[in-house]
């Protein structure tokens, strides 16, 4: 049963340690007086980028199970949706005129190393043999 989840540990751990290492960035001085400016806190991020992947390798892993062939298609268009919400959840910071130049980098940051932890998953699950 614990195999069945490895994927969705491995996605949590990774969430975790990726706040771990953005969190103590924000230690440094210079650096948090960019936080502190922040439309959304580091926390709502992380929380929103969590449950995505989560639902997304949880999905990717049920479909896998019950329709290997369709685990890329499943895997497109699940990280298609997920984009609109980041899409929706960025406008604000896109349409701020103060300085929000590091709150989108790291944005988009997040974003990617997301990205990068479901298309692992996904590539594992993919070369899984069956």
């Amino acid at each position: 049963m614990l195999k069945e989840y490895r994927p969705l540990l491995a996605t949590l751990l990774a969430a975790l340690v990726f706040y771990i290492i953005n969190k103590a960035l924000f230690l440094i001085p210079e650096l948090s007086l960019y936080y502190e400016t922040y439309h959304y806190s580091l926390e709502v991020l992380f929380a929103f980028f969590t449950c995505c992947s989560l639902l997304i390798v949880f999905l990717l892993t049920r479909i896998h199970k019950l329709m290997p062939d369709n685990t890329g298609y499943a895997f497109l268009a699940a990280t298609t949706i997920k984009m609109g919400f980041c899409f929706f959840m960025l406008r604000p910071i896109l349409s701020a005129t103060e300085n929000v130049k590091f709150e989108k980098a790291n944005f988009f940051a997040l974003f990617i190393l997301f990205l990068a932890t479901e298309t692992i998953v996904t590539i594992r699950l993919l070369n899984k043999k069956q």
